[in-house]
């Protein structure tokens, strides 16, 4: 991923993606040691429900060979169906389609494992059904084969603990209907394994994002509290047809009211007359972006991202805050964390713990300093 911050005359953030170059991380330690990323051909993935078949139909369409395993015949048959269709809404009929799905393979075992460069769990279940997967896959799967886990909330500690193969352990979670691709690592994760993922993110079209191995990530904690804070203030009696109106003139391109990991919003962009609510438009727009910004800076005080513009393109594409503002730590920045942290700690009096800014945001406030800075545990 990279991204380019330009101010223009009127001081208004500018943000751009491109693919991501392999120096993405240059000084970071990981593209700086001489390491070159592998051939990935081949890609497994456990599990067909709708977010395997979302991920195998990427990947073929990127022109990998793809190996589904499902449990049972009559869910193989299903999720094959599902991926020729995601497959037919994207391409022509024809020649096109059937070299598409010459690239697809539905098995019952782990038998064609013995191929396969990447793995991609998609499995629902136990952090021990999950344990017990990846043991299973150590075994049936080649030395060279990166085992990644789609997953935004289990610790990969835990997931790979019984096995011996935790340098090869990684999380590359496929954020739904977004481009972004979250590759998450533990202290054991090999240099190596994070350079392939992030080089299989570019061939696929994935704008990367490096977080550390962590509950939410980033995506799944800005979009969960964007969700909370406008869920607060409908409970108060705030129209919620009004909050999206507000919001979508603001400049966001998603509605609100959204549970973590793809579920569809509740409220669809309204293109009627902006209607009359209880809060006030910009108390409205505060009182939810204040407390993203909030989470955003406990993300960066975990250490859990490289770098603050990591966290606006994820803001920017997976939560629709609107990219001429920069993405909501520049955009925060922009505004003075001084003035963030005393609009909260005046709602936390009036409303309670929910909007009590956090201990970087309160120390950032007075310093007078930027809430970009960081401390990385990368």
């Amino acid at each position: 991923m990279a991204t380019k911050l330009v101010v223009g005359d009127n001081g208004v953030g500018i943000i751009t993606i491109n693919n991501p170059p392999l120096n993405l991380l240059n000084g970071q330690g990981i593209t700086d040691r001489g390491l070159q990323p592998k051939k990935v051909n081949k890609v497994a993935i456990t599990g067909g429900g709708s977010v395997g078949c979302e991920i195998a139909t990427n990947f073929i369409l990127s022109n990998f060979y793809v190996i589904l395993k499902e449990s049972n015949e009559i869910s193989l048959v299903a999720a094959i169906g599902e991926i020729k269709a995601n497959l037919r809404r994207q391409l022509m009929a024809g020649k096109v389609m059937q070299e598409a799905v010459a690239h697809l393979k539905g098995v019952l075992d782990y038998d064609s494992f013995k191929d396969a460069d990447l793995v991609v769990d998609t499995l629902d279940g136990s952090i021990q059904s999950k344990q017990q997967t990846f043991v299973d896959l150590e075994h049936y799967c080649p030395q060279h084969c990166i085992l990644a886990s789609n997953t935004s909330t289990d610790n990969l500690n835990i997931i790979g603990e019984r096995t011996n193969s935790r340098s090869r352990i990684v999380g590359a979670h496929f954020c739904s209907s977004s481009p972004i691709l979250e590759i998450s690592h533990t202290e054991w994760t090999s240099h190596q394994v994070i350079l392939d993922v992030l080089n299989v993110a570019k061939k696929i079209k994935k704008t990367p994002i490096l977080v550390r191995n962590s509950t939410g990530l980033v995506v799944d904690r800005l979009s969960v509290m964007y969700s909370k804070a406008a869920t607060f203030l409908a409970q108060r009696g705030e129209d919620k047809d009004h909050m999206a109106q507000v919001m979508q003139k603001f400049g966001m391109s998603i509605g609100l009211f959204r549970t973590m990991d793809g579920i569809q919003f509740v409220n669809s962009m309204s293109t009627e007359p902006l209607k009359v609510g209880k809060f006030l438009e910009q108390d409205i727009i505060e009182m939810i972006l204040f407390l993203v910004v909030n989470e955003a800076c406990r993300i960066l005080e975990e250490g859990n991202v490289v770098k603050a513009s990591d966290i606006d393109v994820a803001s920017v594409l997976a939560m629709g805050f609107p990219s001429y503002r920069g993405g909501i730590v520049y955009w925060a920045n922009n505004l003075g964390s001084k003035y963030i942290c005393s609009r909260l700690e005046t709602w936390s009096d009036i409303y309670g713990e929910f909007f009590k800014p956090c201990a970087y945001l309160i120390k950032h406030s007075s310093l007078g300093t930027s809430i970009a800075q960081i401390k990385s545990h990368m």
